[in-house]
């Protein structure tokens, strides 16, 4: 999902979400579905986006597009600082499994280079959930576009 935007640019704000998301990717951590792909579905199901940022909607958004984990969140600015703060949201049950928050003072610029691939080692550090698979295990299922992965996790008290 598009992060939430509170002064500045709806275009900075997508390019900052679309760095957010190569940087989660590049973890190896989660298989991410692509925005188009989401669009797509959201749009074939009849759902309306804008104004989706409460963690209540985006499990809604999470249950409608089938996956286990929905990342949603804020770039703000007040002043000469900016802030980022994300948060990952388990599906199943609408928790709040691990939050991201940083804040810093100076250019735009500096949140692309320096403070996206924080959030996302941050925000990627804690989750687990158990079930009977396993943790990290990459599958491509064969029924489905290469673009859409799943992640198997393990009954395991290990953390990634």
């Amino acid at each position: 999902m598009q992060l939430e935007s509170n002064g500045i640019s709806d275009y900075e704000v997508s390019t900052l979400t679309s760095k957010l998301i190569a940087e989660i990717f590049n973890t190896k951590k989660y298989r991410l579905i692509e925005r188009e792909k989401i669009d797509l579905i959201l749009k074939e199901q009849g759902f309306q986006t804008s104004g989706c940022t409460s963690s209540e909607c985006l499990v809604e958004v999470g249950q409608i597009i089938g996956v286990e984990l929905i990342l949603g969140g804020i770039v703000g600015k007040v002043g000469q600082t900016f802030m980022i703060s994300v948060r990952l949201i388990d599906v199943e049950n609408g928790e709040i499994t691990n939050t991201s928050t940083l804040e810093f003072r100076g250019e735009i610029d500096a949140l692309l280079t320096d403070i996206i691939p924080e959030i996302a080692k941050d925000i990627t550090r804690q989750y687990i959930r158990t079930s009977n698979e396993f943790i990290g295990e990459w599958i491509n299922d064969k029924d489905i576009p290469n673009s859409i992965y799943r992640l198997k996790i393990e009954n395991s008290s290990n953390k990634l």
